[in-house]
């Protein structure tokens, strides 16, 4: 998916963002649902952490739970609690049975007079 273009839509208080991805000719291709911890605003933007577990919807496919073993992986490593995989785990159970797509912003296209911003500087520092 990586080298195509993508909207991402992150809801306030959502414990997820929705990617809406395009194929190479611009069409709509399919949602990616991103499991994901609370935003924090940051002077160069926001911070967030990653809850592995993903969904891939592709248009006009069932939904694909991803990542699973990343987060088996995880708890088996000591990085996330069991009880911390089961409220995940729970987040992507409520995604599949409350679907967030469709978003309303399948068919939408960027203004071809944008350019890419400049990143700040410092954006890549920890």
């Amino acid at each position: 998916m990586a080298g195509r273009d993508q909207l991402r839509i992150k809801r306030r208080g959502d414990p997820y963002a929705v990617f809406l991805f395009t194929n190479d000719d611009r069409s709509f291709r399919g949602w990616y649902v991103n499991l994901e911890g609370p935003h924090e605003r940051t002077e160069l933007g926001f911070d967030y952490e990653d809850e592995l577990l993903d969904v891939w919807v592709a248009l006009g496919a069932e939904p694909e739970l991803l990542d699973e073993d990343e987060l088996e992986e995880a708890v088996r490593r000591g990085f996330v609690t069991d009880e911390r995989a089961a409220e995940i785990r729970a987040v992507a159970s409520y995604i599949l049975d409350n679907p967030p797509w469709p978003t309303g912003w399948e068919e939408w296209q960027p203004d071809p007079g944008w350019q890419v911003p400049d990143l700040p500087p410092g954006w890549d520092q920890p």
